[in-house]
């Protein structure tokens, strides 16, 4: 994602986004199942929705 997206939708955590991968790819030893559930649950649809924003705009 280039930085002007980023300004443009600094309602989504970014660099939270980042971090979850880099955890996921890097420090799968590290990972709580229970903490990825709850993203899947609350978090995604949030995500899905902001990012279908872009999409359409």
């Amino acid at each position: 994602m280039d930085e002007a997206t980023r300004q443009n939708y600094s309602a989504i955590q970014w660099r939270d986004i980042i971090d979850f991968r880099n955890l996921l790819v890097h420090e799968y030893f590290r990972i709580d199942l229970q903490i990825v559930w709850a993203i899947v649950e609350h978090q995604i649809p949030i995500l899905k929705s902001q990012i279908n924003t872009i999409l359409t705009s």
